[in-house]
């Protein structure tokens, strides 16, 4: 009789078990673009049972228990637990993490976790970037890359700052990394890291070693320098940015020289006649420096459909040299649509930069002129008088000897 009451007992909990293990299905997206997240993870809290989506963010799991704990993860994302209380369907959307994203390094060919990454590489994104009225983008990172030494390549408006990943590999051939924009190496021979605008850039990944020439060759043997632009989210309601930044500049360090007053009474001392050096009292350093001057204005559009999202901006930048009559103008449109199509199994990407830019050189020599006439000025008025005592032969050799020593 126990024996038979046993047996039926276990018949009885057996249909109930099988309906208490059930078969979930479902499909994870991302919470900010709506695309699927593909080999993200699905696992039983405190079991082996799981399982990963495939390249449609699907998924489905068996034998789950009602009351499980479900653990839906992926690298970059935050992790999300929910309990199964029967439901044959369950979607979720992962939210970004930007700790987590710190671990995924992107490279030429795709990503991978920064632990496996057996390169030199460091990115640096935009919340990092130096701040200020920026005009280059290599003066984004500059101190922000270990190893990477970024250096004012003049003070002139319009000329960027050099940026040198790792020693020159060459003695006579250009020492300059190779810069690729959203995947699109730039000539190496026309490029110029200003013709983009700072606005809109999003980051900036350094390949430091010469593992980079496996992707894009002997172009790399400097060092690559990758930047990713700016782009809209998907389902993302309109946004319309205007923003302005101005910057004053101004020569703090003049030579310390004399007025042509004390020059003048400086030659009196000595009994000198001080009729040829006339009454003028010019500060050669003040006439040529100027207070310059820097406005950069950037208007920002973006609006994010289901299966589009555009971004489009427009840059003006105008700035006045310390020099006279230097000064650099810049104005730029950028333009990113992506379109997905195929059930988000094609996106296309469209990326435009355009710029135009103006340069006003000054001459640069004045700063020289002035240094020499303010600096040397004593030795020539000595040579001056000389006239009178030597012949001009004697005078040519005296003034190379003097200068010379000078």
């Amino acid at each position: 009789m126990n024996q038979k009451f046993k047996t039926a007992l276990l018949f009885l909990i057996l249909p109930l078990l099988a309906v208490a293990q059930s078969v979930i299905t479902g499909t994870i997206k991302d919470a900010s673009t709506g695309l699927p997240v593909p080999s993200a993870s699905v696992l039983v809290k405190g079991t082996s049972n799981g399982t990963a989506t495939d390249f449609d963010g699907n998924y489905t799991l068996n034998n789950v228990p009602d009351g499980a704990v479900i653990i839906f993860s992926y690298i970059g994302y935050t992790t999300q637990e929910v309990v199964y209380t029967g439901q044959s369907t369950l979607d979720v959307a992962l939210a970004e993490n930007p700790s987590e994203l710190d671990a995924i390094v992107l490279i030429g060919y795709g990503s991978i976790k920064q632990e496996n990454v057996t390169s030199a590489q460091e990115t640096i994104k935009s919340e990092e970037f130096n701040k200020g009225a920026i005009t280059s983008p290599g003066q984004l990172i500059a101190g922000k890359a270990a190893g990477v030494q970024v250096t004012a390549a003049s003070g002139r408006p319009g000329d960027g700052p050099v940026i040198r990943v790792r020693p020159g590999s060459t003695l006579s051939g250009s020492q300059d990394a190779l810069y690729v924009v959203d995947g699109v190496p730039l000539d190496q021979s026309n490029a110029s890291l200003n013709s983009i605008n700072p606005n809109d850039i999003e980051s900036i990944t350094i390949l430091k070693d010469a593992s980079a020439t496996a992707i894009y060759g002997n172009r790399a043997s400097n060092g690559v320098v990758l930047i990713t632009t700016k782009k809209a989210n998907f389902s993302s309601d309109l946004k319309v940015r205007y923003d302005v930044q101005f910057a004053v500049e101004k020569v703090d360090n003049y030579i310390d020289v004399l007025t042509g007053d004390e020059f003048r009474q400086m030659v009196a001392d000595q009994g000198r006649d001080t009729s040829i050096l006339g009454d003028a009292n010019t500060d050669w350093q003040d006439a040529i420096y100027q207070n310059g001057t820097r406005a950069i204005h950037n208007l920002t559009i973006e609006k994010g459909y289901d299966n589009t999202s555009i971004r489009a901006s427009l840059g003006y930048n105008n700035e006045h040299g310390t020099l006279q009559r230097s000064g650099y103008e810049r104005a730029s449109l950028s333009l990113n649509v992506i379109q997905k199509l195929l059930d988000n199994k094609l996106k296309l990407t469209f990326t435009s930069q355009l710029a135009q830019e103006e340069i006003r050189n000054a001459d640069t020599g004045a700063v020289g002129a002035q240094w020499f006439l303010t600096r040397h000025s004593p030795y020539l008025v000595v040579m001056t008088f000389m006239v009178d005592i030597l012949n001009i032969q004697t005078l040519q050799v005296l003034s190379l000897m003097l200068l010379e020593i000078l």
